[in-house]
């Protein structure tokens, strides 16, 4: 794989994904979400950039949150996933 600018590695797509998401932007978590499908794997993605995303919500939000993301972040998957365009 080709070097990724930094602003595009999982931890700082992570962030933006938990940022969107406390700050009700859904153009930021948007982006960083369709940002980490296009750019790594599926099973990468999940592991090294949403899991740690949810894992913060959680702890910065509590539970409701975790579940706004989850939520972003499954329809964006199942839209991969039917070959629709994200």
């Amino acid at each position: 794989m080709s070097a990724v600018h930094s602003e595009f590695r999982e931890h700082a797509l992570a962030s933006r994904i938990t940022q969107g998401v406390l700050e009700h932007d859904a153009v930021r978590s948007h982006g960083a979400v369709v940002a980490a499908l296009q750019l790594y794997p599926i099973s990468h993605a999940i592991a090294d950039v949403f899991v740690p995303a949810l894992r913060t919500l959680e702890q910065r939000a509590g539970a409701d949150a975790r579940q706004a993301g989850a939520r972003m972040i499954h329809v964006h998957i199942r839209q991969l996933i039917d070959g629709q365009e994200i």
